[in-house]
């Protein structure tokens, strides 16, 4: 997999919640590879950074915050 594109990155800014930027992207699938949690390098403008995929939401991903306690 390696050099291989696997998404196009559609929008990105700093995440407050999570303290540190964040991208949304389609991700394509890859066959027997969980995305989740994987290492990807992420093109901005011919400069490559390295990121993490998450595949459920960053910030209180059980949505405790949400729900009144049980």
């Amino acid at each position: 997999m390696e050099g291989q594109i696997i998404g196009k990155t559609t929008s990105a800014s700093f995440g407050y919640r999570v303290d540190k930027p964040v991208a949304l992207a389609i991700i394509n699938a890859v066959p027997e590879v969980d995305l989740n949690q994987l290492n990807v390098e992420i093109d901005i403008a011919r400069t490559l950074v390295s990121g993490t995929i998450k595949t459920a939401a960053a910030f209180d991903p059980d949505g405790k915050r949400m729900r009144p306690d049980s």
